[in-house]
């Protein structure tokens, strides 16, 4: 028995996250902004918005937006040999997210996605002396996509990335 065929607001312009991280596997790239300016790119309504079905059901909506169009979207191709082997294209859509997410906090770790900090020097003495002089805060929410075919057509992907806006769970998907 299905479960939910009724598409619901869901995606870009209802998480809450400051960056977003798109992990594009045929494309061999992962892409990240911040999610502000994929919104903004998706509110000009410049991008063609695009159904996909699974199964002949149709479970999201979402808008096809090149990379460039996006303020600020930073490519990077992981240091990590064949990391994009791990994917593969009939995996869950749970299974292909927790891969992603998986390699975007190693990466992360790795530094090798430049995250904006908002340091703040410390003008209170006893803090100086006691070591410190500056001070970061960074509570950055970050959601990952795995894209699968997203990226630059130059690297095999589709020359767009899928900011999604809607979705259902008809196959009740975990």
């Amino acid at each position: 028995m299905l479960g939910n065929t009724k598409l619901v607001d869901y995606g870009i312009q209802t998480e809450n996250s400051d960056i977003r991280v798109h992990v594009c596997p045929t494309a061999r790239r992962i892409y990240y902004y911040n999610t502000s300016d994929g919104l903004d790119a998706i509110q000009t309504n410049k991008y063609r918005k695009v159904p996909v079905y699974t199964n002949g059901i149709k479970t999201a909506e979402g808008y096809l937006v090149p990379p460039d169009d996006i303020p600020g979207c930073m490519m990077i191709i992981p240091p990590i040999p064949g990391w994009h082997t791990y994917f593969n294209g009939n995996d869950t859509t749970s299974r292909k997210g927790e891969l992603a997410t998986r390699l975007t906090k190693k990466l992360i770790e790795m530094g090798e996605l430049r995250l904006k900090l908002n340091p703040v020097e410390i003008n209170d003495l006893d803090m100086q002396i006691s070591g410190t002089d500056i001070l970061i805060r960074a509570d950055i929410k970050i959601q990952v996509k795995c894209d699968f075919n997203g990226g630059s057509k130059e690297f095999g992907g589709t020359g767009n990335l899928f900011l999604q806006i809607a979705e259902c769970n008809p196959f009740r998907q975990t």
